[in-house]
Formats: structure tokens, sequence, C-alpha cells
């Protein structure tokens, strides 16, 4: 995705990634996530911006293995990251809906 540094890049999605954002071992697709994250230049919003860290639990288990990753470019836009551990929505799955604010607008371009 370094061919892809001017676009305003986002992933997200359940990774079933565990990368110790609730102090649990990481696992291999957590370290998939870790390098792919560092590799592309991206940022884990879930570490570094969300309101709520548990993306999934069923009966007596919590996890948190759904993502969002932004470039740089697509950083400047976001506003905040939310996670809706008390279920406040319901999305009908035992995953918790993340969401993410994002200004929309268009960039200001130089004329002559």
């Amino acid at each position: 995705m370094a061919e892809n540094q001017q676009e305003q890049v986002t992933v997200m999605g359940d990774m079933n990634a565990h990368i110790g954002v609730l102090g649990e071992e990481v696992n291999r697709n957590g370290n998939l996530l870790l390098e792919f994250a560092e590799e592309n230049g991206l940022e884990i919003l879930n570490v570094t911006l969300a309101e709520g860290r548990v993306t999934w639990a069923d009966r007596m288990n919590e996890s948190a293995i759904d993502f969002i990753l932004v470039n740089e470019r697509a950083r400047r836009y976001v506003r905040d990251m939310w996670v809706d551990e008390c279920g406040q929505i319901d999305v009908m799955s035992d995953h918790n809906m993340l969401a993410m604010t994002y200004e929309c607008g268009r960039e200001e371009t130089k004329t002559d």
C-alpha cells in the first residue's frame, strides 16, 4: 500500500487478531496485523484513539478482534472512534459495533 500514500486509506474488519489491546497474548493473526500496519504506515485506531476496547463478547468471554486502521492522510479527517461495548446499538451479532467519525470535505487546492 506504499503506492497509495497519496490516497486516504481505511482498512476495517474482523481480523481475528489479538494484539494485546485487552492485555491478552498476541496471536498469529495479531502479529500479521501489526506487521501489515507497520509495513503500510497504518495507525490502529483501536489502540490510539478508540473509546472502548471490547469488540466481541459471548457469555463470559471478551475479546478485541475487530479493528479500524488508517493511513496518515486519512487520519487527518478522523475525529473519533467508538466501540459500543454496552450494546446500545443492536447489530444482531456477538460483535460490538465500531464507529468512526470521519470529516468529509475537499482538500484545499491552490489555483494560480
